[in-house]
C-alpha cells in the first residue's frame, strides 16, 4: 500500500523546499484513498514541441547566417541557460537531487518568456524500477544514468546527455 513514506512523497516533499524561478513548485504532496498525488503550482506557456511547432509555423525558426537565425539561436541558447540553471539548483542541494525524467515535454516556455523545468525527480519516483522507459523517454535518456552503483541511483552528470538532446 502506498503511504507517505512512498518515494514519489518523499520526492515531491523535497522538491517543495527548493525556491527557484526555474523550477515549478510542489505545493503539497500526500496520500488520499491510496493513491499518491503532488500538486504543483499551474504553468501557463508551451512545452518545447509545441513551442517548436508555434515557432516553425510563425516563422520565428529560422536557420542560416540571416538576422532570423541570429534570433532564433540566441532564443535556443537562453532557454538551454534556464534549463542548466534550473538543473543546478537541484544539483546544490544536499544530498542532490536529480530530475530522472528530463526532455521537451517536462521543460515549459511560460507566456512571459521564462522558462520552467516540470516533474523534478517524480516520473522517475512514481516509475517502478522494473518498468522499461517509454521509447519516448529512452531517446532522453542518459546512457549510464549510475556510472558508480555506490552511487544509490542517478547522479547529476546524468542530465548532461539529457540536456544536450533536448531539443
Amino acid at each position: 500500500p502506498i503511504n507517505l513514506a512512498d518515494p514519489f512523497i518523499k520526492i515531491a516533499k523535497r522538491t517543495a523546499g527548493i525556491n527557484d524561478p526555474r523550477v515549478a513548485r510542489v505545493l503539497d504532496a500526500d496520500v488520499i484513498d491510496g493513491v499518491a498525488i503532488a500538486v504543483t503550482e499551474f504553468v501557463h506557456g508551451l512545452d518545447l514541441d509545441r513551442f517548436r511547432e508555434w515557432a516553425h509555423v510563425s516563422g520565428v525558426l529560422a536557420t542560416g547566417i540571416d538576422e532570423s537565425a541570429e534570433k532564433w539561436q540566441k532564443m535556443v541558447a537562453y532557454i538551454g541557460a534556464e534549463v542548466a540553471g534550473g538543473l543546478a539548483a537541484l544539483h546544490a542541494l544536499a544530498p542532490p537531487l536529480v530530475h530522472g525524467g528530463l526532455c521537451p515535454r517536462n521543460i515549459i516556455v511560460t507566456a512571459r518568456g521564462g522558462v520552467k523545468v516540470l516533474d523534478v525527480g517524480l516520473r522517475q519516483s512514481a516509475q517502478g524500477s522494473d518498468e522499461p522507459l517509454s521509447p519516448r523517454a529512452l531517446a532522453y535518456a542518459a546512457p549510464d544514468p549510475s556510472p558508480d552503483p555506490s552511487a544509490g541511483g542517478p547522479q547529476p552528470s546524468s542530465h548532461l546527455p539529457s540536456l544536450g538532446v533536448v531539443r
